[in-house]
């Protein structure tokens, strides 16, 4: 069965691609797993079959944001065309034109606040992490409310790690008033997104 790929053997994830049109349907149900790279090898074989018919399926993982960037690349290379601001912001995004988006602000903060206010812990996350990444005027503001507002454990080791001091000290401050302590350690790149990054 096409599934039953290693989801960390890049050999495996080529030899789908290279199979083509057969590997669609099975890719396309990988692009709904839980495990993110499994939906990155997903959106990465589908980049390699490039049949229309992912155009859809793909959409739906821009606000993926483990899988957006290949996502991203994927619907580039079948042409496709945002057809909404949320689209569009969204592809630049999983792009990281982050020049572009900062150039667009007013449409790129709407978009992503709309998002912060989702119900879907995957698309607020997404829209905190793009925050980071693209670092525009007035983001430190937005991102210490939101952690003040709705804050994890996960979003302050994020911001801690960020390389931004406005936002390593809300971080710090989120974590004392929980009685959490900050430890510094030596372990690089453990979260993903750096400050003005896209």
């Amino acid at each position: 069965m096409l599934l039953d790929f290693k989801k960390d053997d890049a050999n495996a994830v080529t030899a789908l691609g290279a199979i083509g049109k057969p590997a669609l349907e099975p890719m396309l149900v990988a692009l709904k797993e839980p495990d993110a790279t499994t939906r990155i090898n997903a959106a990465s074989v589908l980049y390699d079959i490039g049949d229309s018919k992912a155009i859809e399926p793909l959409t739906k993982n821009l606000t993926d944001l483990p899988s957006s960037p290949m996502v991203g690349l994927a619907l580039e290379k079948l042409n496709w065309k945002p057809i909404s601001p949320d689209d569009k912001v969204h592809l630049l995004i999983a792009l990281r034109k982050g020049e572009e988006l900062r150039h667009n602000w007013q449409i790129t903060k709407t978009v992503l606040l709309k998002d912060l206010a989702s119900s879907d812990p995957i698309k607020t996350d997404y829209a905190l992490y793009s925050f980071i990444g693209i670092g525009g005027k007035d983001t430190t503001e937005t991102l210490v409310k939101a952690l003040k507002e709705q804050g994890n454990k996960n979003l302050a080791l994020a911001y801690l790690n960020c390389g931004k001091s406005t936002l390593e000290k809300a971080a710090h401050d989120w974590a004392k008033s929980r009685g959490y302590k900050v430890i510094k350690t030596t372990q690089k790149d453990q979260y993903p997104v750096k400050w003005v990054s896209f």
